[in-house]
């Protein structure tokens, strides 16, 4: 296993839908990572992520159609 360090303050971020910005931190076959930043009361258009997808909320809060999540969940 190769550990990887991002300095996030220095990372490119490249636009998103909206006014989402996007930082990829990480892609290997179907899987990736990435760092979304959503400005307060940024909505996002419903779409699909085969597999799955997994938010984790670093500040403020998320919802979707499944809940209302803050910093931390």
């Amino acid at each position: 296993m190769t550990h990887v360090q991002i300095c996030t303050g220095s990372e490119q971020w490249m636009p998103g839908q909206g006014n989402l910005k996007v930082a990829p931190l990480y892609e290997f076959g179907s899987e990736s990572v990435a760092l979304v930043h959503f400005p307060a009361g940024e909505r996002c258009h419903r779409h699909i992520h085969f597999g799955g997808e997994e938010i984790f909320v670093l500040s403020g809060e998320f919802r979707d159609e499944h809940g209302h999540y803050t910093a931390g969940t």
